[in-house]
């Protein structure tokens, strides 16, 4: 998920990243996998486009990212994760982003954003517990997401921005098949960034 959240909180400092991706279809179909740890854990709704349509979204989106100061590596899911939802919610997602692009820029002003700081725009845009952790427990989350002053500033005020959480809303709105939030545990063990930066 970090690759989702760093692409995410790119998107939001620069939505001109959303462009990377165009998908070539009109319709997304849904193609059922199941992931397993040692027991059936999740169902999800897989990628429906091409495998190497989605080679060259993840391929542009990580130069992209490189280009920034993201050094994530983008993997498939991520690429057509995003292909999923310029398809399904091509106005929505780009309303979102830009709304949370506009509560960015009042933050940040002048701030060149670290890679932390993108990866916790991220996760406080996808995941409304994160976002109650930021605003609620703020201490906890920056030294979760390596956050320093400057960028920690920016995070409280995007966190407690209300227009963040309507931008949310856009994401998981009624045409959206994305519906149930975020599955995954934002934090798995106290060295999971370490381990996964």
């Amino acid at each position: 998920m970090v690759d989702f959240w760093c692409t995410l909180g790119s998107m939001v400092v620069d939505p001109t990243l959303l462009s990377t991706v165009h998908p070539k279809q009109d319709t997304f179909t849904k193609v059922p996998a199941e992931l397993y740890e040692g027991k059936k854990v999740l169902d999800i709704p897989f990628a429906g486009h091409t495998s190497k349509d989605v080679q060259s979204y993840r391929d542009e989106i990580q130069l992209k990212l490189t280009d920034g100061d993201c050094k994530v590596t983008v993997g498939l899911y991520t690429a057509a994760r995003f292909a999923q939802l310029k398809t399904t919610i091509p106005n929505e997602l780009g309303e979102a982003i830009n709304s949370a692009n506009e509560v960015y820029k009042a933050a940040a002003s002048s701030l060149a954003p670290s890679q932390f700081l993108r990866i916790a725009l991220g996760v406080v845009l996808l995941d409304e517990l994160a976002r109650d952790q930021a605003v609620n427990d703020p201490d906890s989350f920056a030294q979760k997401f390596f956050l320093v002053t400057d960028d920690r500033k920016v995070i409280d005020s995007f966190a407690k921005d209300q227009r963040v959480s309507e931008a949310r809303k856009k994401l998981f709105g009624p045409k959206s098949d994305w519906t149930r939030g975020c599955d995954e545990v934002y934090l798995y063990y106290a060295g999971f960034l370490r381990a996964t930066l």
